[in-house]
């Protein structure tokens, strides 16, 4: 049976920040969000900005919207290019409209150009949300952990409805899909972090370029962003992981009356953390809190 762990690192600033009597009003982030296509990536990230919590924190321009879209086809001539590459230059364009951050989502399936892509990016610090080989892959982790190396988005969408995760998907539907994965998003988080960790390998024989790679997904590290979702670390029993000032380990795990964690930490600065009882998840999971990093393991079906 193979058990996997996951380190979860707890927000600092949480952590760290003290009540008071009056309530200080910060200035929202603001991010500028590029997708390719004009519905299904558009309006889930629509659907996100749109939440309270997200809404408070940041204000969110997705392009291309319907406004963008309804000025585009009222000019002769002119259409709007949601490929990798023009949408880089889209993000590119907006770097300097004082956002504080610019995203570009965009997936692997039909289009050759993702080198270009990606370098104007790294070049000009605009972020990836990327997808290979479609964004339905990262629909697909919030029901499962899979690599499989689908060749075409529609593979995955039939797969989608073949499972019953999710009947009656279209990319082209002018519907907002966040409500139903809503749920279910830390699941995808976590499928995401596993499928980077299994990945690892593929990734460094193509020199980092995930682009090459498929399945891959870095759609996660908006979507924590935007709502505020710890980062995620897989790892593997007997394994040692080393995050920030702390390793650990976890040596076994047994599973008779719940679940029963053996770890090990080793602490390589001259300071204290706090080690928190075992935390009950429920289910398949349970966790040691050891100061702000969360220790669980999580035993398959």
């Amino acid at each position: 049976m193979v058990v996997n762990l996951i380190l979860k690192k707890l927000n600092l600033f949480l952590a760290m920040t003290r009540k008071t009597k009056r309530k200080s009003r910060q200035l929202k982030q603001t991010i500028y969000i590029v997708c390719e296509g004009t519905n299904t990536e558009r309006i889930y990230f629509e659907a996100i900005g749109q939440q309270p919590d997200v809404f408070e924190k940041y204000d969110i321009t997705v392009y291309p919207s319907e406004e963008d879209q309804r000025k585009a086809s009222k000019k002769e001539g002119e259409s709007i290019k949601t490929d990798a590459v023009n949408l880089v230059k889209r993000a590119k364009e907006e770097i300097n409209n004082n956002y504080n951050e610019v995203w570009a989502v965009f997936d692997k399936d039909g289009y050759t150009k993702h080198e270009k892509a990606f370098s104007d990016a790294q070049k000009h610090g605009i972020k990836l949300a990327f997808s290979s080989i479609a964004f339905e892959h990262w629909i697909l982790l919030h029901y499962e952990q899979n690599r499989t190396a689908f060749p075409k988005s529609q593979n995955v969408i039939d797969y989608l409805a073949e499972k019953c995760y999710y009947t009656g998907y279209s990319k082209k539907a002018d519907i907002s899909i966040y409500p139903r994965l809503k749920e279910r998003t830390e699941t995808a988080i976590e499928n995401a972090a596993w499928l980077g960790r299994e990945m690892e390998k593929n990734r460094a024989a193509c020199d980092d370029k995930i682009y090459e790679l498929n399945p891959y997904t870095t759609v996660d590290d908006l979507v924590r962003k935007l709502l505020g979702f710890n980062p995620v670390t897989y790892g593997y029993i007997t394994e040692t992981l080393r995050i920030n000032d702390i390793s650990i380990t976890v040596n076994d795990v047994q599973r008779h009356c719940g679940i029963t964690l053996r770890v090990s930490i080793f602490n390589h600065r001259n300071i204290s953390y706090s080690v928190n009882n075992l935390c009950d998840w429920g289910g398949d999971k349970e966790a040691y809190e050891i100061d702000r990093i969360r220790v669980a393991a999580r035993i398959p079906c």
